[in-house]
Protein backbone atom coordinates (compact mmCIF):
# COMPACT_ATOMS: atom_id res chain seq x y z
CA UNK A 1 0.00 0.00 0.00
CA UNK A 2 1.02 3.87 -0.58
CA UNK A 3 -0.08 7.11 -0.23
CA UNK A 4 -0.24 8.80 -3.04
CA UNK A 5 -1.84 12.31 -2.12
CA UNK A 6 -5.14 13.94 -3.51
CA UNK A 7 -6.64 12.03 -5.89
CA UNK A 8 -6.74 13.54 -9.03
CA UNK A 9 -7.71 12.49 -12.96
CA UNK A 10 -3.79 12.40 -13.37
CA UNK A 11 -3.56 9.90 -10.55
CA UNK A 12 -6.49 7.99 -10.05
CA UNK A 13 -5.35 5.15 -11.92
CA UNK A 14 -3.09 4.63 -9.20
CA UNK A 15 -5.38 4.72 -6.35
CA UNK A 16 -7.52 2.16 -8.27
CA UNK A 17 -4.56 -0.64 -8.22
CA UNK A 18 -4.88 -0.85 -4.63
CA UNK A 19 -8.82 0.42 -4.21
CA UNK A 20 -7.24 3.52 -2.93
CA UNK A 21 -4.61 1.65 -0.34
CA UNK A 22 -7.24 -1.29 0.83
CA UNK A 23 -5.09 -3.97 0.36
CA UNK A 24 -2.82 -5.64 2.71
CA UNK A 25 0.75 -4.76 3.75
CA UNK A 26 3.29 -5.99 6.74
CA UNK A 27 4.96 -2.63 6.59
CA UNK A 28 3.55 0.39 8.22
CA UNK A 29 3.52 3.76 5.87
CA UNK A 30 4.91 6.49 7.36
CA UNK A 31 2.73 9.79 5.64
CA UNK A 32 4.61 13.13 6.12
CA UNK A 33 2.53 15.75 8.13
CA UNK A 34 3.40 18.64 5.84
CA UNK A 35 2.54 16.80 2.86
CA UNK A 36 -1.13 15.53 4.46
CA UNK A 37 -1.84 19.48 4.89
CA UNK A 38 -1.18 20.50 1.94
CA UNK A 39 -3.27 17.84 0.30
CA UNK A 40 -6.13 18.41 2.23
CA UNK A 41 -6.24 22.13 1.33
CA UNK A 42 -5.46 21.10 -2.14
CA UNK A 43 -8.50 18.33 -1.63
CA UNK A 44 -10.72 21.38 -0.25
CA UNK A 45 -9.99 23.51 -3.08
CA UNK A 46 -11.30 21.65 -5.68
CA UNK A 47 -14.11 22.67 -7.96
CA UNK A 48 -17.32 22.02 -8.46
CA UNK A 49 -16.53 20.77 -11.18
CA UNK A 50 -13.37 18.55 -10.81
CA UNK A 51 -15.23 16.73 -7.76
CA UNK A 52 -18.36 15.75 -10.32
CA UNK A 53 -15.43 14.48 -13.35
CA UNK A 54 -13.63 12.91 -10.71
CA UNK A 55 -16.78 10.98 -9.28
CA UNK A 56 -18.01 10.19 -12.39
CA UNK A 57 -14.56 8.31 -13.92
CA UNK A 58 -14.43 6.51 -10.56
CA UNK A 59 -18.20 5.40 -11.16
CA UNK A 60 -17.44 4.27 -14.40
CA UNK A 61 -14.49 2.39 -12.98
CA UNK A 62 -16.80 -0.11 -10.47
CA UNK A 63 -19.29 -0.50 -13.12
CA UNK A 64 -20.82 -3.62 -12.60
CA UNK A 65 -21.24 -4.72 -16.20
CA UNK A 66 -17.69 -3.27 -16.96
CA UNK A 67 -16.49 -5.14 -14.35
CA UNK A 68 -18.11 -8.54 -15.32
CA UNK A 69 -16.85 -8.19 -19.03
CA UNK A 70 -13.66 -7.75 -18.31
CA UNK A 71 -13.79 -10.88 -15.79
CA UNK A 72 -15.68 -12.65 -19.08
CA UNK A 73 -13.16 -11.94 -21.55
CA UNK A 74 -10.34 -12.82 -19.53
CA UNK A 75 -12.47 -16.26 -18.64
CA UNK A 76 -13.41 -16.57 -22.53
CA UNK A 77 -9.71 -16.05 -23.69
CA UNK A 78 -8.36 -18.53 -20.35
CA UNK A 79 -10.77 -21.33 -22.22
CA UNK A 80 -9.72 -20.38 -25.84
CA UNK A 81 -6.10 -20.75 -25.15
CA UNK A 82 -6.47 -23.90 -23.23
CA UNK A 83 -9.22 -25.43 -25.81
CA UNK A 84 -6.90 -23.91 -29.02
CA UNK A 85 -10.10 -23.39 -30.51
CA UNK A 86 -11.75 -20.55 -31.18
CA UNK A 87 -14.62 -19.97 -34.26
CA UNK A 88 -12.78 -19.76 -37.01
CA UNK A 89 -13.88 -16.31 -39.35
CA UNK A 90 -13.66 -17.21 -42.28
CA UNK A 91 -12.78 -13.87 -45.26
CA UNK A 92 -13.62 -14.43 -49.34
CA UNK A 93 -14.35 -12.04 -51.75
CA UNK A 94 -15.02 -12.82 -55.49
CA UNK A 95 -16.13 -16.47 -56.49
CA UNK A 96 -16.01 -16.93 -60.23
CA UNK A 97 -17.27 -19.29 -62.99
CA UNK A 98 -13.78 -20.37 -64.15
CA UNK A 99 -10.04 -18.77 -63.87
CA UNK A 100 -10.76 -17.21 -67.07
CA UNK A 101 -13.17 -14.72 -64.73
CA UNK A 102 -9.91 -14.22 -62.17
CA UNK A 103 -8.86 -10.41 -61.90
CA UNK A 104 -5.05 -9.59 -61.68
CA UNK A 105 -5.20 -10.00 -57.83
CA UNK A 106 -5.44 -13.43 -56.28
CA UNK A 107 -9.08 -12.36 -54.06
CA UNK A 108 -11.22 -14.99 -55.93
CA UNK A 109 -11.91 -18.59 -55.63
CA UNK A 110 -13.64 -20.54 -58.30
CA UNK A 111 -17.40 -22.09 -58.09
CA UNK A 112 -15.66 -25.81 -58.08
CA UNK A 113 -14.16 -24.78 -55.40
CA UNK A 114 -16.41 -23.19 -53.29
CA UNK A 115 -18.83 -25.57 -53.70
CA UNK A 116 -16.22 -28.71 -52.16
CA UNK A 117 -15.46 -26.08 -49.46
CA UNK A 118 -19.64 -25.83 -48.40
CA UNK A 119 -19.80 -29.60 -48.84
CA UNK A 120 -16.76 -30.54 -46.57
CA UNK A 121 -18.61 -27.92 -44.03
CA UNK A 122 -22.19 -29.65 -44.70
CA UNK A 123 -20.63 -33.31 -44.34
CA UNK A 124 -18.26 -32.54 -41.13
CA UNK A 125 -20.82 -30.84 -39.22
CA UNK A 126 -20.12 -27.52 -39.39
CA UNK A 127 -23.43 -25.01 -38.69
CA UNK A 128 -22.30 -21.24 -40.05
CA UNK A 129 -23.20 -18.22 -37.67
CA UNK A 130 -24.01 -15.01 -38.66
CA UNK A 131 -23.31 -11.65 -36.54
CA UNK A 132 -26.31 -10.76 -35.67
CA UNK A 133 -27.20 -14.39 -34.90
CA UNK A 134 -24.04 -14.35 -32.65
CA UNK A 135 -25.17 -11.31 -31.04
CA UNK A 136 -28.49 -12.81 -29.86
CA UNK A 137 -27.02 -15.95 -28.60
CA UNK A 138 -24.75 -13.82 -26.70
CA UNK A 139 -21.15 -14.39 -27.75
CA UNK A 140 -19.98 -15.59 -24.42
CA UNK A 141 -21.80 -18.63 -24.77
CA UNK A 142 -20.62 -19.89 -28.28
CA UNK A 143 -18.93 -22.13 -26.92
CA UNK A 144 -21.87 -23.57 -24.60
CA UNK A 145 -23.94 -25.63 -27.25
CA UNK A 146 -20.64 -27.73 -28.46
CA UNK A 147 -21.86 -27.05 -31.80
CA UNK A 148 -18.95 -27.05 -34.37
CA UNK A 149 -19.61 -22.89 -35.31
CA UNK A 150 -18.27 -21.53 -38.33
CA UNK A 151 -18.27 -18.00 -39.82
CA UNK A 152 -18.25 -17.02 -43.84
CA UNK A 153 -17.21 -13.34 -44.53
CA UNK A 154 -17.71 -11.74 -48.53
CA UNK A 155 -16.21 -8.45 -48.37
CA UNK A 156 -16.95 -5.87 -50.85
CA UNK A 157 -19.99 -7.23 -52.17
CA UNK A 158 -19.59 -8.40 -56.04
CA UNK A 159 -22.55 -9.15 -57.70
CA UNK A 160 -20.93 -13.10 -58.38
CA UNK A 161 -21.69 -13.47 -54.96
CA UNK A 162 -25.03 -13.46 -55.61
CA UNK A 163 -24.85 -15.24 -59.03
CA UNK A 164 -22.26 -17.75 -58.08
CA UNK A 165 -21.92 -18.04 -53.76
CA UNK A 166 -25.47 -17.56 -53.07
CA UNK A 167 -27.08 -21.05 -55.30
CA UNK A 168 -23.77 -22.69 -53.68
CA UNK A 169 -24.75 -21.12 -50.00
CA UNK A 170 -28.60 -22.03 -50.18
CA UNK A 171 -27.78 -25.87 -51.89
CA UNK A 172 -25.95 -26.42 -48.47
CA UNK A 173 -28.50 -24.63 -46.28
CA UNK A 174 -25.55 -21.87 -45.02
CA UNK A 175 -25.53 -18.55 -44.43
CA UNK A 176 -22.85 -15.69 -44.39
CA UNK A 177 -21.96 -11.74 -43.87
CA UNK A 178 -21.74 -9.65 -46.88
CA UNK A 179 -19.60 -6.37 -46.71
CA UNK A 180 -21.41 -3.71 -48.82
CA UNK A 181 -19.39 -0.97 -50.57
CA UNK A 182 -21.98 1.42 -49.63
CA UNK A 183 -20.96 4.18 -52.46
CA UNK A 184 -20.20 2.54 -55.78
CA UNK A 185 -21.26 0.00 -58.24
CA UNK A 186 -17.73 -1.35 -59.67
CA UNK A 187 -14.70 -1.94 -57.69
CA UNK A 188 -13.61 1.62 -58.30
CA UNK A 189 -11.11 1.52 -55.25
CA UNK A 190 -9.10 -1.31 -57.65
CA UNK A 191 -9.09 -0.19 -60.98
CA UNK A 192 -8.30 3.45 -60.49
CA UNK A 193 -4.89 2.76 -59.24
CA UNK A 194 -1.73 3.37 -61.21
CA UNK A 195 0.18 0.65 -60.21
CA UNK A 196 -1.03 -2.75 -61.09
CA UNK A 197 -5.07 -1.82 -61.83
CA UNK A 198 -7.04 -4.52 -61.13
CA UNK A 199 -10.52 -5.55 -64.11
CA UNK A 200 -13.50 -3.98 -63.58
CA UNK A 201 -15.98 -6.17 -61.64
CA UNK A 202 -19.85 -5.05 -60.98
CA UNK A 203 -21.22 -4.98 -57.31
CA UNK A 204 -24.45 -6.18 -56.40
CA UNK A 205 -27.58 -4.39 -57.13
CA UNK A 206 -30.23 -3.26 -53.86
CA UNK A 207 -32.54 -5.93 -55.91
CA UNK A 208 -30.23 -8.70 -55.15
CA UNK A 209 -29.08 -7.65 -51.77
CA UNK A 210 -32.99 -7.60 -50.99
CA UNK A 211 -33.26 -10.83 -52.14
CA UNK A 212 -30.29 -12.68 -49.72
CA UNK A 213 -31.27 -10.41 -47.21
CA UNK A 214 -34.69 -12.25 -47.10
CA UNK A 215 -32.87 -15.49 -46.98
CA UNK A 216 -31.08 -14.68 -44.13
CA UNK A 217 -27.63 -13.41 -45.27
CA UNK A 218 -26.64 -11.00 -43.22
CA UNK A 219 -25.33 -7.50 -44.56
CA UNK A 220 -22.14 -4.96 -42.91
CA UNK A 221 -20.12 -2.00 -43.66
CA UNK A 222 -17.50 -1.70 -45.39
CA UNK A 223 -17.62 2.19 -45.87
CA UNK A 224 -18.81 4.56 -48.97
CA UNK A 225 -16.03 3.90 -51.30
CA UNK A 226 -13.41 1.59 -49.64
CA UNK A 227 -10.16 3.95 -48.52
CA UNK A 228 -7.55 2.82 -46.08
CA UNK A 229 -9.07 4.26 -43.43
CA UNK A 230 -5.61 4.95 -41.24
CA UNK A 231 -4.23 6.63 -43.51
CA UNK A 232 -6.61 9.69 -44.58
CA UNK A 233 -7.82 12.14 -42.40
CA UNK A 234 -9.66 10.97 -39.14
CA UNK A 235 -12.95 13.15 -40.36
CA UNK A 236 -12.83 11.84 -43.71
CA UNK A 237 -12.47 8.48 -42.17
CA UNK A 238 -15.92 8.83 -39.89
CA UNK A 239 -17.65 10.19 -42.57
CA UNK A 240 -16.96 6.76 -44.57
CA UNK A 241 -17.79 4.84 -41.91
CA UNK A 242 -21.05 7.11 -40.93
CA UNK A 243 -22.55 7.68 -43.51
CA UNK A 244 -22.23 4.04 -45.38
CA UNK A 245 -23.23 3.26 -41.97
CA UNK A 246 -26.75 5.42 -42.46
CA UNK A 247 -27.01 5.01 -45.73
CA UNK A 248 -27.00 0.80 -45.54
CA UNK A 249 -29.46 0.71 -43.00
CA UNK A 250 -32.01 3.24 -44.74
CA UNK A 251 -32.03 1.05 -47.73
CA UNK A 252 -31.84 -2.58 -45.80
CA UNK A 253 -34.47 -1.34 -43.34
CA UNK A 254 -32.52 -2.76 -40.74
CA UNK A 255 -29.52 -1.79 -37.99
CA UNK A 256 -26.00 -3.36 -39.18
CA UNK A 257 -24.53 -5.68 -36.75
CA UNK A 258 -20.96 -5.65 -37.55
CA UNK A 259 -18.22 -3.70 -40.32
CA UNK A 260 -14.88 -4.77 -42.16
CA UNK A 261 -12.30 -2.49 -42.24
CA UNK A 262 -11.20 -2.32 -46.13
CA UNK A 263 -7.84 -3.85 -46.42
CA UNK A 264 -7.86 -4.85 -42.87
CA UNK A 265 -5.97 -1.03 -42.06
CA UNK A 266 -7.20 0.49 -38.82
CA UNK A 267 -5.75 2.46 -35.97
CA UNK A 268 -7.02 3.05 -32.33
CA UNK A 269 -8.88 6.11 -33.76
CA UNK A 270 -10.86 4.37 -36.62
CA UNK A 271 -11.87 1.62 -34.13
CA UNK A 272 -13.45 3.80 -31.75
CA UNK A 273 -15.51 5.61 -34.70
CA UNK A 274 -16.73 2.07 -35.44
CA UNK A 275 -17.92 1.59 -31.94
CA UNK A 276 -18.91 4.81 -31.10
CA UNK A 277 -21.17 4.63 -34.59
CA UNK A 278 -23.33 1.80 -32.95
CA UNK A 279 -21.43 -1.62 -34.82
CA UNK A 280 -21.50 -4.16 -32.20
CA UNK A 281 -18.46 -6.14 -34.48
CA UNK A 282 -15.41 -5.29 -36.45
CA UNK A 283 -13.55 -7.65 -38.62
CA UNK A 284 -9.72 -7.40 -40.06
CA UNK A 285 -7.48 -9.36 -41.57
CA UNK A 286 -4.53 -10.75 -40.39
CA UNK A 287 -4.65 -8.53 -37.21
CA UNK A 288 -6.59 -9.25 -33.95
CA UNK A 289 -6.47 -11.84 -31.39
CA UNK A 290 -6.51 -14.90 -30.85
CA UNK A 291 -9.70 -15.04 -29.08
CA UNK A 292 -12.12 -12.82 -30.94
CA UNK A 293 -13.92 -11.98 -27.48
CA UNK A 294 -10.26 -9.91 -26.33
CA UNK A 295 -11.55 -6.98 -29.21
CA UNK A 296 -14.87 -7.68 -30.84
CA UNK A 297 -13.68 -4.48 -32.95
CA UNK A 298 -10.42 -6.17 -33.88
CA UNK A 299 -11.63 -9.96 -34.88
CA UNK A 300 -9.53 -11.92 -37.06
CA UNK A 301 -10.07 -13.16 -39.91
CA UNK A 302 -8.67 -16.48 -42.06
CA UNK A 303 -8.34 -15.63 -45.88
CA UNK A 304 -8.73 -17.58 -48.28
CA UNK A 305 -7.14 -17.80 -51.74
CA UNK A 306 -7.06 -19.83 -54.98
CA UNK A 307 -3.60 -20.89 -54.16
CA UNK A 308 -5.03 -23.16 -51.09
CA UNK A 309 -5.96 -26.39 -51.58
CA UNK A 310 -8.48 -28.76 -49.92
CA UNK A 311 -5.83 -29.38 -47.19
CA UNK A 312 -5.57 -26.01 -46.17
CA UNK A 313 -8.87 -25.33 -46.09
CA UNK A 314 -9.26 -28.08 -43.71
CA UNK A 315 -6.72 -26.59 -41.79
CA UNK A 316 -7.93 -22.85 -42.23
CA UNK A 317 -11.06 -24.05 -40.62
CA UNK A 318 -10.27 -26.68 -37.81
CA UNK A 319 -10.48 -24.18 -35.21
CA UNK A 320 -6.91 -23.54 -34.00
CA UNK A 321 -5.40 -22.12 -37.26
CA UNK A 322 -4.81 -18.67 -35.74
CA UNK A 323 -2.74 -20.20 -33.06
CA UNK A 324 -0.34 -21.45 -35.61
CA UNK A 325 -0.51 -18.14 -37.19
CA UNK A 326 0.23 -15.91 -34.06
CA UNK A 327 3.39 -17.74 -33.65
CA UNK A 328 4.58 -17.97 -37.06
CA UNK A 329 4.53 -14.06 -36.95
CA UNK A 330 5.70 -13.74 -33.64
CA UNK A 331 8.80 -16.14 -34.99
CA UNK A 332 9.30 -13.97 -38.11
CA UNK A 333 9.08 -10.61 -36.54
CA UNK A 334 11.52 -11.92 -34.02
CA UNK A 335 13.98 -13.19 -36.48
Amino acid sequence: AKYIGCITPNNLSEGLKSNFGDIDFSEQIIIDSKTLTSDIETALNLTNENLLNLREMTTDEFDLYKIVDKIEKIYSKTYVEKKKYEIPVIMYHRVVNDESEAGVHGTYITAKKFDEHMRFLKENGYETITFKELKKLNWRNRFNREKKLIMLTFDDGYEDNYKIAFPILKKYDFHCIIYLVSHLNFNRWDVEVPNNPEKKFTLMTLDMIKEMQEYGIEFGGHTMTHPKLAHIPLEEAKKEILTSKATLEEKLGEKLTSFAYPYGDLNEDVKNIVKESGYDFAVATDSGDISFAEDLFQIRRIGIFPTNNMLNFRRKVKGNYNFIKIKREKRHSNS
